[in-house]
């Protein structure tokens, strides 16, 4: 049996790809505190930044969250990507990028929590993650998938 994923230099593509510009625009690095918007396309209401950049046809991003302070970006570089987001927290940073297309991130936690840190970034095709509730295991979690057709169920409950 063969992987059908092959490893490539996707910001660096010779053929012309839109990703470097896309990821140098939305600038994914969750390390520090503070908001790089490169144009007025962003919504901040008290604190609260939510970036949404999406590249491609029928792709579909919700977040809704309840925090003091929230840093959440997403990015969607294919077709048919799809991602809820639904956090309460008092402390909201979080990194959403699905490059490839048909993903799937299903992402639930009706608890409220202190601190909310998370990045995932899913490359390839076909692929899915439910997270489900969170914790202080999970609090600063991140999660990488590459390749194609994967499924990962994160489930976080005291």
């Amino acid at each position: 049996m063969a992987q059908t994923y092959k490893e490539t230099d996707l910001l660096n593509d010779p053929n012309g790809s839109d990703l470097g510009f896309f990821m140098s625009q939305l600038d994914f690095s969750t390390s520090n505190n503070t908001a790089k918007p490169v144009d007025n396309r962003h919504y901040t209401v008290g604190g609260n930044n939510v970036y949404i950049a999406q590249i491609g046809m029928d792709n579909k991003a919700t977040v809704i969250s309840s925090s003091e302070v929230s840093d959440i970006r997403v990015g969607q570089n294919g077709n048919n990507n799809q991602i809820h987001f639904q956090a309460s927290a008092s402390n909201i940073e979080t990194s959403l990028l699905q490059n490839g297309d048909n993903h799937g991130v299903y992402y639930s936690n009706p608890f409220y929590i202190d601190n909310h840190k998370s990045q995932i970034t899913q490359q390839g095709n076909n692929q899915n993650i439910e997270w489900y509730g969170g914790n202080t295991i999970s609090e600063k979690m991140e999660v990488s998938m590459k390749g194609a057709n994967q499924s990962i169920i994160v489930r976080n409950y005291n």
